[in-house]
């Protein structure tokens, strides 16, 4: 095992986190999710695998958590009663069951698509470091979105939460502008330093333009985690949340967004627009509307026209590119090829699954169902299921709202990760997201029961 020198850091600012107020350590978890590039700890035993700064901070939230006696007691409540997180508990039987068993049953027998020295290859299904990664990655999805459910619904967790968010958006906004700017300015691997993950890093340029990735290994990572911000920050926008900061940091994401030439970005801002349409929906019903949305969308027009007659060529040339001959490219192909091959390891292990990290497939829906098979998936969508259909805990207003829009920026994170996930793993904002969502009922705010 070997410590990075941001997982010197984290271990100072955790350890110092614990005899802080819960702000700090929530703010301190929250904004570590943005450096999914970042090893905190080498694991030498598996490969040198990474444990990312996100993964390495649940033990310092967890025991600070554990000496919190009311979010204990809820965390308690949320263990017995709340079906989002009995349902998750479940799959992760299940997906743990599958990724041990299916490789030895199978092994030698199916034909996979997975990594190795950073290549996707054809190779015969066999228990690996994929397969404990993605375990870990699992259980610490579980530990985060438990602990995100039990601390949210004490008295200010969900604004802590709601915070911490705001300022991970500040800082990813920050630093895709940052890789803009170093880019142009001649410096094209100035953040490169941050990204000691030794994750296979992508060429990021098409026609001449930088495709960004701020502080992650290629544009599709940054364009999937920078969606769900933009889809939370936006529906703050449109309620009324703190509103100062949030309308200007979602037009800054938005254009970060539109700048990445990603089809992922393009998909994720398809599911934004639908995420606005669901919100304002009554307003659209009675052919009005809302001020927010009338400016939000003046704004968002007048970026794309400014975009549209300066590069021209160019963005004709990125959506052809990007959007229209995606699926006939090479990598396009080689995707569809990745998802057939997925299929047919489906039926080779009699609708089982290869496990969670044995097999890489191109749709989030294919991973799961190859990974682990029909009853994951199941156990997953209703994992999904109740945790957007989610109940009600608080009689505040500001409470639902920020719940609300926690629960739309995870639905938009879903949406480009259908078209480009290659593995189970969303990443830790995708539950922390899930985890504020369970505490309230639907897109809109809700009146309290009475």
């Amino acid at each position: 095992m070997g410590f990075s020198l941001g997982g010197l850091m984290l271990t100072a600012l955790g350890s110092w986190a614990q005899v802080r107020k819960p702000t700090f350590i929530v703010m301190l978890f929250v904004v570590s999710a943005l450096f999914g590039a970042s090893a905190a700890v080498t694991l030498h035993f598996l490969g040198g695998r990474p444990i990312q700064p996100v993964t390495f901070m649940l033990p310092f939230i967890l025991v600070y958590v554990l000496r919190m006696p009311k979010a204990v007691a809820l965390i308690k409540k949320a263990l017995v009663e709340d079906r989002a997180v009995l349902a998750l508990i479940a799959f992760t039987v299940i997906a743990i069951m599958a990724s041990i068993f299916s490789p030895l049953f199978f092994q030698g027998d199916v034909l996979v698509y997975n990594v190795e020295k950073g290549n996707f290859v054809l190779k015969a299904l066999e228990f690996g470091g994929s397969h404990i990664a993605q375990i870990i990655y699992l259980l610490g999805a579980v530990v985060c979105f438990v602990i995100v459910v039990g601390l949210s619904r004490t008295p200010s967790g969900m604004e802590m939460f709601a915070n911490a968010l705001i300022t991970l958006t500040a800082i990813n906004a920050l630093f895709g502008v940052l890789d803009l700017m170093t880019f142009y300015m001649g410096f094209p691997e100035a953040l490169m330093f941050i990204k000691n993950a030794g994750y296979a890093m992508v060429d990021q340029s098409m026609h001449g333009i930088r495709r960004i990735s701020g502080v992650f290994p290629e544009t599709s990572a940054f364009s999937g985690f920078s969606v769900g911000l933009l889809g939370f920050n936006l529906a703050l926008y449109l309620k009324g949340y703190c509103q100062r900061y949030t309308g200007i940091l979602s037009l800054v994401t938005a254009f970060l967004l539109l700048m990445t030439t990603s089809s992922s970005a393009y998909l994720g801002l398809v599911g934004v627009v639908i995420m606005v349409i669901m919100i304002e929906r009554d307003r659209l019903l009675r052919a009005k509307i809302g001020k927010n949305v009338f400016w939000a969308s003046l704004l968002a027009l007048g970026v794309a026209f400014f975009l549209l007659v300066v590069f021209t060529e160019d963005v004709f040339a990125i959506l052809e590119s990007a959007i229209f001959s995606k699926m006939e490219s090479d990598s396009g192909i080689e995707r569809m090829s990745w998802n057939h091959q997925a299929w047919n390891n489906l039926i080779d292990t009699q609708f089982w699954g290869v496990g969670l990290g044995g097999n890489r497939a191109s749709s989030f829906l294919m991973v799961v169902l190859s990974n682990v098979g029909v009853i994951g998936l199941v156990a997953f969508l209703l994992f999904l299921g109740y945790a957007v259909r989610g109940r009600q805990v608080s009689d505040s207003k500001d409470e639902n709202i920020v719940a609300a829009a926690a629960k739309a920026g995870a639905l938009v994170i879903l949406l480009p990760a259908m078209a480009s996930a290659t593995s189970f793993f969303l990443g830790m904002l995708f539950y922390i997201l899930l985890g504020l969502g369970c505490s309230t009922v639907g897109i809109r705010p809700l009146v309290a029961r009475e």
